[in-house]
């Protein structure tokens, strides 16, 4: 969950970044007139920022209220349970139903526990943001603990 605040308030800086950039270019250009010419590299990296700016915002941002009202669903069943490293992070955990595949953060589980369990899932609806997960083994349903 600690991701999807993260994720929020960095496209919210990038976003605002943006914005100064932009503001900055054009006072230098008011205040130099006609004669300033910006030059294409930095407004092709100019343009590209703001347009991956606004696209991270507006992908975050259009979960805020499931999660705000805490509308989630359930999903049980069989599951399969990929568990990722990441390179600068802790990794991350996906589960993977027929239908629908759910992220979570790593939560203590180890690369080696990856396979097919049955598990237990609540997400926020409409989104693939998982709030609470117990894996349980497919045979005899006992709960599988993080190693």
């Amino acid at each position: 969950m600690s991701d999807y605040y993260y994720m929020l308030f960095l496209s919210i800086v990038m976003v605002i970044g943006s914005i100064a950039i932009i503001m900055y270019y054009y006072k230098k250009q008011k205040k130099q007139g006609s004669s300033y010419k910006m030059p294409m590299k930095e407004r092709f990296i100019i343009i590209t920022f703001t347009l991956f700016s606004v696209i991270c915002f507006i992908y975050s941002i259009r979960y805020l209220p499931t999660v705000i009202l805490n509308q989630t669903e359930e999903f049980k069943g069989k599951c399969d349970v990929f568990i990722f490293e990441g390179v600068k992070s802790e990794g991350g955990l996906q589960v993977e139903f027929k239908k629908k595949i759910i992220g979570f953060s790593r939560q203590g589980y180890s690369e080696d526990q990856d396979g097919t369990y049955y598990c237990e899932v609540k997400y926020y609806r409409n989104s693939d943001i998982g709030k609470s997960l117990k894996i349980y083994d497919l045979h005899n349903h006992t709960l599988v603990k993080p190693k």
